[in-house]
């Protein structure tokens, strides 16, 4: 089994949008690639105490467009819980 690991660094508050976009763009997903990230996708658990959802389109595409085996993402505060499925 082949196994890699490829980071990217990049904070919720300095990479939104284009340039969380072209970040994400440059990791290459496999079948079996396992994604670890701190923040959430929009629309899954993401939601503020406003009801505002606060989450990234940029990585909630990513995942959509690139469907890793598995993503393991942070959290908001406000929306706390766990979901083992989610459809993007």
């Amino acid at each position: 089994m082949k196994t890699a690991l490829a980071m990217t660094g990049f904070n919720f508050r300095s990479y939104r949008g284009l340039k969380q976009r072209l970040e994400l763009s440059k990791i290459q997903v496999q079948p079996d690639t396992i994604i670890v990230a701190h923040e959430v996708p929009y629309g899954c658990l993401d939601e503020i105490y406003s009801g505002q959802r606060v989450g990234s389109t940029a990585i909630r595409e990513f995942l959509r467009d690139k469907q890793p085996s598995k993503w393991l993402c942070g959290h908001i505060h406000e929306s706390f819980g766990a979901t083992s499925s989610a459809s993007f």
